[in-house]
This record gives C-alpha cells, structure tokens and sequence, in this order.
C-alpha cells in the first residue's frame, strides 16, 4: 500500500500531516473518499472522527 501525502495537506513543521484539518476528500487516484461514520465499503475503527465527514484525516 502507496501513502501519499499531499503538499497542500502539510504544514510547516508537520512532516506527516497530523495537523491537517482542511476538506480534501478524494484519494491521490481520484476516487471520492469514505465517510468516517461509514463501516462499508472499509470497516475502520477511526471512530472519534465520526464528525470529520469525508475529509482527509491522519490521525
């Protein structure tokens, strides 16, 4: 599995994006992302960013 980071999604002094709060939402190959408070089609236990509707999250 490919981990992209995108440049727009980092922040000075973070390298990894873990302060990212902003609302992209689709995948480096385009594709719309899943919601948080969705188990399908990924069951995930991300459950504390129920509220992040679809928005890139790394934490």
């Amino acid at each position: 599995m490919y981990r992209y980071i995108f440049p727009e999604c980092l922040q000075e002094g973070d390298d990894t994006g873990l302060q990212y709060f902003g609302t992209m939402s689709n995948t480096a190959e385009g594709f719309t992302c899943q919601h948080w408070r969705d188990q399908m089609p990924h069951a995930h236990n991300y459950l504390h960013l129920k509220d992040e509707l679809n928005y890139c999250r790394n934490r």
